[in-house]
């Protein structure tokens, strides 16, 4: 897991190195550091790792500059200079650079052993993975492995999540043309994800589970939660890939993470079956629904859909017709034949000869408002299936 910078410079500041420019980019997040002696190195950086330099590699054609310029484009989070025989002070256009891009820059006395400095740094950045990996653990088996708390609950209190915190989780999945997106890209935006939420300094943690994004929060509010993730998706700047969320309701306790992690995907699950990735919807908005996947037998939920809509579905995949569409436009348009004509831009005649139709192959009656009750749940069970 990262750092922000200004809690690395906190656990080194007492070893004389010192902020001189670039102090608005103190809120930077870093994940490793890397020594950087020439342009050419600097093109080794993954983006967010600090850069240090003894300047060893500067001369005539290579300034000071040159080399702030280049770790700032490969998105370095700060640069740490030796002051010594290479690099006697740092220039004024450097100073002025850095603190126009709001690229932290630090310096060290020749005198001071940077090697130390950076030991300090990657022991916290360590210990921080180290508290990553324990807390995904952690969450996996308060998922999972509700009933055993033994597995979970002192690994949350160990790292500051309480056992009677209130906990919300959030499942995401993006996806590029219906297929999940490469694992590089997940990453990525998981990535960005943790970025904005150690930024933010909100008590959250952010993992890969499944292909999906999970997030969990603790001690929020559900419209909190669902502000907080609207906020974050909005960092991601997503392009052409499609972005499905769902938000399980607030626990009372730790004890509860696996359930509002199973409603957070059956939420999710409803929206890419509705083909919603417009929305950040919570389990609590959606009414009628949730009675609808607390259903636990799936047997009844098969039964139900096999009795009221099902041959509907097969004849029109073996004929390619659209009386499923038709059928369903009709109940969402409480039976007006008007507006779904209007609503599938066709002809009343042929909303009513299609209605007729329907009633002939599922024998029923669609006039009456109890019949359109049933054939509505039966689409509604078809999007959660």
């Amino acid at each position: 897991m990262a750092v922000l910078l200004s809690d690395l410079y906190e656990g080194v500041k007492n070893q004389d190195i010192t902020l001189v420019a670039g102090e608005q980019g103190m809120g930077n997040v870093v994940r490793w550091l890397h020594m950087v002696e020439s342009n050419e190195s600097s093109s080794f950086l993954d983006g967010q790792e600090i850069a240090f330099t003894t300047g060893v590699g500067l001369n005539g054609n290579v300034t000071l500059l040159d080399l702030v310029k280049a770790n700032n484009e490969h998105k370095a989070s700060g640069m740490v200079v030796n002051i010594g025989p290479f690099v006697k002070e740092v220039p004024e256009d450097v100073i002025a650079y850095c603190n126009q891009e709001g690229f932290p820059l630090f310096i060290v006395p020749w005198q001071v052993h940077m090697a130390e400095i950076m030991r300090t740094i990657c022991y916290m950045i360590t210990e921080s993975d180290k508290y990553n990996l324990e807390l995904s653990s952690a969450v996996k088996n308060a998922i999972f492995f509700s009933n055993q708390e033994d597995l979970y609950v002192p690994q949350l209190e160990r790292n500051n999540f309480l056992r009677n915190w209130s906990y919300c989780v959030t499942v995401i999945d993006i996806v590029d043309g219906g297929e999940k997106i490469a694992d590089d890209k997940l990453q990525r935006y998981v990535k960005t994800m943790e970025n904005y939420m150690i930024f933010s300094r909100k008590k959250t943690f952010v993992f890969e589970l499944g292909g999906n994004i999970v997030l969990l929060f603790a001690g929020y509010s559900e419209p909190m939660v669902k502000k907080t993730v609207s906020d974050m998706l909005k960092r991601c700047n997503f392009q052409k890939e499609q972005c499905y969320v769902g938000i399980g309701r607030c626990t009372l306790n730790a004890q509860n993470i696996g359930k509002s992690y199973r409603q957070a995907c059956q939420v999710l699950k409803l929206q890419r079956n509705m083909h919603n990735d417009k929305d950040v919807v919570a389990y609590q908005e959606l009414g009628v629904y949730k009675l609808l996947m607390d259903i636990e037998n799936q047997d009844v939920i098969n039964e139900y859909y096999a009795e009221t809509i099902q041959r509907l579905v097969e004849y029109d995949k073996l004929n390619q017709t659209n009386y499923c569409d038709v059928l369903q436009c009709y109940l969402e348009h409480s039976g007006s034949v008007k507006e779904t004509a209007e609503a599938m831009f066709v002809h009343r005649n042929t909303i009513n000869y299609k209605i007729n139709k329907i009633e002939e192959m599922l024998n029923c009656d669609l006039s009456e408002l109890d019949t359109r009750l049933l054939y509505s749940i039966a689409f509604m069970l078809k999007k959660i299936m």
